[in-house]
């Protein structure tokens, strides 16, 4: 028990067990503000339970803030005082409790005059908190023996240990949670931001692709007429500069989607020397229109078929081809694949785009893939560009788990090369895996390969050699002839450069005298879509870039195999005015945009389909109604009702044997765009601008699907 002095009870330790009272005192005092999680009611708190712990008379909490000391919290009787005087500037601290006499309380100032007002106050009792927050509690204690003293002191002392580490708990919970609200705030606000960034790329790239759709289209279908050359030259530049427009557009859209970590990898089995033709397709006219050569190898070693999203790999191949076609005046740019490695992972393939052209300083190879980066401004000025592709290929590789990378010396003439890695699991062998197979009508052939440039001459005799063919490449026509003394060859493919239809055709005539009877068919290789003036020379004529399906059918072709022993493959003109001859349609296409209307009409027309025209949403839904279309084209962003909505109502309006096919037609051009008009009911998808060959393989394909 204690003893009494005045009205307040005393601790004394004379007695067994009040060591542990105390001890639980002070426990109970602790947990009691411990459960206070603010710090502007944590020292009121602490101030209350201190004369629970000992008998203290008087309480003032003090702490220093902005380097002043300021009474937090003060305790009188039972009621907390509204006491908020100051310490001095200059009052130091102690580092361990300490008491005073009511004489040597001046040091503290009007703090020791207020607490020593109780006549029951015999001395002060100092005890800090190590708190970051530095203080002091400044207590008014009876008269104490000096064993209460020793007793006091310590739970006293650690009492406000306990209190100012609840308190700094208390802070620092205090900060987390302002910090959580921040972060929030700033989510949001990021959040907005993306969402106003994607709906202003949205809007762009709807606002730009739209006349871009009339440019192109207007374009293709004009250099599809009969043109003089300066009329077909200046049509061919507006076709590329819209095409260069639509590039920008493309890689503003690539790089945001990429930022933002919205780009999601397809997982379908794709052959690569197919991926890689479709790319060298693209940049085909941009390099004929120059003097640079475009070939590609694959390595033996390399499997046919992979898994793996074949658009990605597609679009960076495009932008690294066009790259090097870009900054190579004249030459070779050739893509090739090897396998590194081959592991129950995968495939581990490396790409290589290898051009001869300006090259690259080796001091700028660092950060070439960074965005916006460019070799140097004259660079800029003379290619132009964003400077975003090369990054947008680095993000797709690292995507992809690969990684990529450039080679050079700098040296005009030998040019870069650009390489990447990527791993992909195996794949079946597709359908056209037979093209990579000894075939029994080429097997044991001979062909002589008459090529300037080593990249074709590389390409077609890999190509050949695969199907059993003996392929010799030769430089000029004085290594031709002579071959003809040793080989006598079954085929022979020479290479007619444009405008050179003359020399082609003495070449023709030379070979022909100069070759020993029997003369092999000939096969001429050109960028012209025919070889005026020499036609009689040649049996077949083949088209650069040439696909694997081209050479085969065309090889066949020359040596007179029947039709249906080459048709290994369906190849398509730009515009097939027979398919809607042979697959009767009825078309509609809902576009509101006037000019839009015509291109479209006049692209069908091409392929033999009379197309109606409407303008909104509502419209098609009461033609439909009206008349059974098989085919509708749907543009996606239309007045009244938009695409995805006239497509929902068709869908649950119409009956069953009514229902037409529905293609989407957007300009927006993001991610996710195909998968909303798919699940909205549409059946196929075609970005603007529309190019004849995406419209050709959605006629095709509706086609196929009618005659289902």
């Amino acid at each position: 028990m204690g003893r009494t002095h005045g009205d307040q009870t005393v601790l004394d330790t004379s007695r067994s067990g009040e060591t542990l009272l105390g001890q639980g005192i002070l426990n109970e005092a602790i947990l009691a503000f411990n459960r206070r999680r603010t710090p502007d009611t944590l020292w009121p708190e602490v101030a209350c339970q201190l004369p629970l712990v000992a008998p203290v008379l008087r309480v003032q909490i003090v702490a220093r803030q902005d380097d002043q000391w300021r009474s937090v919290a003060a305790f009188v009787g039972k009621t907390l005082a509204s006491r908020r005087v100051a310490l001095p500037g200059a009052y130091r601290a102690p580092a361990h409790a300490r008491w005073l006499s009511l004489q040597d309380a001046a040091e503290l100032g009007d703090l020791g005059g207020w607490i020593a007002d109780d006549p029951a106050v015999d001395s002060i009792l100092v005890v800090p908190f190590p708190s970051e927050r530095k203080g002091v509690a400044l207590l008014g204690m009876p008269k104490l023996s000096s064993a209460d003293r020793k007793l006091v002191t310590p739970l006293l002392a650690v009492f406000m240990v306990h209190a100012a580490m609840a308190f700094d708990v208390a802070v620092a919970m205090e900060q987390q949670a302002k910090l959580r609200q921040e972060l929030a705030l700033a989510r949001d606000a990021a959040e907005a931001a993306l969402v106003a960034k994607a709906e202003f790329i949205t809007s762009m790239s709807h606002e730009v692709r739209t006349p871009l759709n009339a440019v192109i289209g207007m374009t293709g279908l004009l250099m599809d007429t009969e043109l003089t050359a300066e009329q077909r030259d200046f049509a061919r530049t507006i076709r590329h500069s819209g095409d260069a427009l639509l590039n920008v557009v493309n890689d503003i859209l690539d790089f945001s989607k990429l930022d933002a970590d919205k780009v999601q990898l397809e997982r379908r089995s794709f052959a690569i020397h197919e991926c890689i033709e479709r790319a060298i397709e693209l940049v085909a006219s941009r390099a004929e229109d120059g003097d640079v050569e475009l070939g590609y190898f694959v390595d033996a070693d390399a499997p046919v078929a992979v898994v793996g999203d074949s658009l990605r790999i597609g679009q960076v191949l495009t932008n690294l081809l066009s790259n090097a076609v870009k900054f190579t005046a004249h030459g070779e740019v050739a893509v090739s694949v090897r396998s590194l490695r081959n592991s129950s992972a995968g495939h581990e393939l490396e790409f290589s785009v290898r051009d001869t052209g300006i090259g690259i300083p080796a001091a700028r190879l660092t950060g070439i893939f960074d965005a916006f980066a460019q070799v140097d401004a004259a660079t800029t000025r003379e290619f132009g560009g964003t400077g975003l592709g090369l990054a947008i290929c680095a993000k797709l590789i690292r995507l992809m788990g690969g990684r990529i990378w450039a080679e050079s010396d700098g040296v005009p003439g030998k040019g870069s090369a650009f390489r990447f890695a990527v791993t992909f699991p195996a794949a079946p062998a597709p359908d056209l895996a037979h093209f990579d197979e000894v075939q029994p009508l080429l097997r044991g052939r001979k062909a002589a390969v008459l090529c300037v440039h080593e990249a074709t001459r590389a390409t077609l005799c890999q190509q050949m050699q695969v199907w059993g063919v003996h392929a010799y490449p030769v430089e000029d026509l004085r290594e031709a002839v002579g071959l003809t003394r040793t080989h006598r060859f079954d085929v022979a493919i020479i290479e007619v450069a444009p405008p050179a239809t003359a020399e082609a055709a003495d070449l023709a005539t030379q070979l022909f005298r100069q070759w020993p009877a029997p003369r092999p068919p000939l096969v001429a290789l050109s960028s012209l879509s025919r070889v005026r003036g020499v036609s009689k020379h040649f049996a077949h004529v083949l088209a650069k870039p040439t696909r694997r399906a081209q050479l085969h059918d065309g090889l066949l072709a020359a040596l007179g195999a029947p039709l249906k022993q080459r048709a290994m493959s369906r190849e398509w003109n730009a515009f097939d005015p027979s398919l809607g001859k042979s697959t009767k349609m009825r078309v509609l296409v809902a576009e509101d945009n006037p000019v839009n209307q015509r291109v479209l009409s006049a692209m069908l027309k091409r392929f033999g389909y009379a197309a109606d025209i409407v303008a909104t949403g509502t419209q098609a839904i009461e033609a439909l109604q009206k008349t059974p279309y098989q085919l509708v084209l749907m543009d996606v962003q239309m007045p009244e009702l938009d695409g995805l909505q006239a497509t929902a109502r068709i869908r649950a309006e119409l009956p069953a044997d009514r229902q037409p096919r529905i293609v989407a037609l957007t300009a927006e051009g993001l991610d996710g765009d195909r998968e909303r008009c798919l699940r909205a009911g549409m059946d196929d998808y075609c970005p603007k601008p529309v190019h004849v060959e995406q419209l050709g393989q959605v006629l095709r394909t509706a086609a196929a699907a009618l005659e289902d």
